[in-house]
C-alpha cells in the first residue's frame, strides 16, 4: 500500500499549528516547521532512505507548489533539512486534508450546544463549562472527542435529569442512544462531569438518576409494619434486615411505625451493625434516589411526628448526603453520631482531608441547611481530618 507523504507531512504540522497560540490569535511571531530528522521523518534519514527517498520528495514538491509550504534544503547535498507551513493558505490546507479548522470546529461544537441550552440546570450547566472553554481556546478533549460524541453526552445529561423511574444501563443506553453498550463506554466521563456540575462525589453517578449496572433494593429493619400486595410482613417478627425491591417500594403500604426514630445509614457495614431496637433503620448506601425517596416519604407521611436521622461518615460527603436528603424530601433530617463528641472520641482514627474535601467544606458551610453544622466543619477544617462510619461503635 502506497504511504501518503502529503498527508503524513501535513498533519504533524497541522497538529504543532494547533497546539501553538497561532492557532488561537495569530499573535505570536512565529513559523510552524517541521525538521526532516529521525523523529518526524525517520524513512528520509534512515540506511535504507533510498527506498522512500524519491516518494518523500515528490509529496514535498507537490505540497510546495500549492504554496501549502515552504521548503529549506542542504545546500551541499541538496536534501530537505525542514518545511514551513503557509499559514496564508491555512483554510485551503484544512479543505485538502478533508478537515476542520480549531476555529470551525468550535463553531460548530457551539451550534450543537446551543440547541441545548434552554434544558435543565444539569445540561445548562455543563454547556456553560465547555462554552467557556471553547470562547477562551481552551481544551475539550477530557470532556468529548468529536461532534458525535458531545451530541451524545448531552442527551444523556438531557434524559437523565428526566428519569423518574428505575431503568438498566442497556436500555437506558438503548432507548437514547441506538446502541445497548453506547453508556457504558462513556459512562466514566458522565459521571465526570455530572461531579463536576453537581454535588455529587460517588465515582457512579447514574444510580442517582434511577440508571442501574443491576436491579436497586433498599433495605431496611426495625419495629414497622408493611403490607405488599396483600401480604403482611412484620419487621420485628422477621428479626433480620428485609430487602426490597423498587417494585416492592411501590406497592408498599405502611401499616405500623411502633419506633421512636427513623435513621437513614450511609455505609452497609454500619447498617447491619445498627441496634434496631425501638428504630426503624435504613441503608441508602450513598446518594438516595428516587424509589429510596418513595419509600422514606411513605414513612414520614405515616407519622410526621417521627424523628428522622440521618447516620453517615463525618466528612464532606456525609454531610452532602444529608443536605441532599433534605433538599429532596423535604424532611427535616438531623444527625445521629455525626457530632464533635463523635469525631474528638475517634480522632485516632480519622484521616486526613484532601484538597478537594477543603474546597468543597467550604460550599458546605455556606450552605443554609448545614448553618447548624459549623462547629464540627470548622473543627474539621482546624484539625485537618475525617472520619469513616464504619470506625464508629453504634452498640
Amino acid at each position: 500500500m502506497k504511504t501518503n507523504y502529503e498527508k503524513i507531512i501535513l498533519d504533524k504540522l497541522i497538529k504543532k499549528y494547533e497546539n501553538s497560540s497561532l492557532s488561537k490569535n495569530g499573535a505570536v511571531k512565529r513559523r510552524i516547521s517541521l525538521i526532516f530528522d529521525s523523529k518526524n521523518m525517520p524513512n528520509y534519514v534512515s540506511d535504507d532512505s533510498y527506498l522512500y527517498e524519491d516518494a518523500i520528495e515528490q509529496a514535498v514538491s507537490k505540497l510546495e507548489n500549492l504554496h501549502f509550504i515552504e521548503v529549506k534544503k542542504n545546500k551541499l547535498y541538496n536534501q530537505i533539512e525542514r518545511v514551513y507551513l503557509n499559514l496564508d493558505y491555512i483554510n485551503e490546507i484544512y479543505k485538502f486534508m478533508n478537515t476542520f479548522s480549531p476555529q470551525e470546529k468550535n463553531q460548530r461544537y457551539l451550534q450543537i450546544i446551543d440547541k441545548y441550552y434552554n434544558k435543565d440546570n444539569l445540561v445548562k450547566s455543563f454547556c456553560n463549562i465547555i462554552t467557556t472553554k471553547l470562547d477562551t481556546f481552551q481544551s475539550t478533549k477530557r470532556y468529548f472527542n468529536n461532534e458525535k460524541e458531545l451530541e451524545e453526552i448531552l442527551i444523556i445529561l438531557d434524559k437523565l435529569s428526566k428519569q423518574k423511574t428505575e431503568i438498566s444501563r442497556r436500555k437506558f443506553s438503548a432507548k437514547y442512544l441506538h446502541d445497548s453498550k453506547r453508556l457504558d463506554a462513556i459512562s466514566s466521563k458522565i459521571c465526570s462531569i455530572i461531579k463536576e456540575c453537581t454535588d455529587y462525589e460517588e465515582e457512579d453517578c447514574l444510580p442517582h438518576y434511577n440508571v442501574y449496572k443491576n436491579p436497586n433494593f433498599v433495605y431496611i429493619k426495625g419495629n414497622a409494619i408493611f403490607k405488599i400486595n396483600k401480604q403482611i410482613i412484620n419487621l420485628q417478627d422477621l428479626q433480620t434486615e428485609l430487602v426490597l425491591s423498587s417494585n416492592q417500594i411501590l406497592n408498599l403500604e405502611v401499616i405500623s411505625l411502633s419506633c421512636r426514630e427513623i435513621i437513614t445509614v450511609e455505609n452497609l457495614d454500619s447498617f447491619y451493625n445498627y441496634p434496631s431496637k425501638d428504630r426503624c433503620i435504613l441503608y441508602l448506601g450513598g446518594f438516595h434516589n428516587e424509589i429510596r425517596k418513595v419509600l422514606l416519604l411513605k414513612l414520614y407521611n405515616f407519622n410526621s411526628q417521627i424523628p428522622f436521622f440521618h447516620s453517615g461518615d463525618i466528612d464532606v460527603g456525609g454531610f452532602y448526603i444529608l443536605n441532599h436528603l433534605i433538599e429532596s424530601t423535604n424532611i427535616n433530617f438531623n444527625t445521629k453520631k455525626m457530632d464533635m463528641e463523635t469525631l474528638i472520641k475517634y480522632k485516632n482514627y480519622t484521616t486526613k482531608l484532601t484538597s478537594y474535601d477543603k474546597v468543597r467544606l467550604q460550599k458546605l458551610k455556606e450552605n443554609k441547611n448545614m448553618q447548624k453544622y459549623q462547629s464540627i466543619f470548622n473543627y474539621m477544617e482546624k484539625e485537618n481530618i475525617k472520619l469513616e462510619q464504619e470506625n464508629i461503635d453504634y452498640e
